[in-house]
């Protein structure tokens, strides 16, 4: 289930990064979720932390090392677009 949340939060990110996403993203409701989502994890001392914690602890419970190397290396290439991506 972690495997899945991990991919789904790096799909995101990827896509609301895209060039595409003005495009793909019109639902005015959606956008505006997922700004008050962001406003509250940067608003919240800790929080961001604690979801990268949550995430990252993902990555360690994939059986495969090379998996978990995967994992983490896709983990510190994307976090950060996150918030990026949900502020535009």
């Amino acid at each position: 289930m972690l495997r899945v949340r991990i991919a789904l939060l790096l799909a995101l990110a990827a896509f609301m990064s895209s060039e595409s996403a003005s495009v793909g993203m019109t639902c005015s409701m959606c956008k505006s979720e997922l700004t008050s989502i962001n406003e509250k994890i940067q608003s919240s001392s800790g929080l961001a932390s604690q979801l990268g914690g949550s995430v990252s602890q993902g990555c360690e419970e994939l059986e495969d090392e090379s998996e978990r190397e995967d994992c983490r290396k896709a983990l510190n290439d994307h976090f950060s677009l996150i918030p990026q991506a949900c502020s535009n």
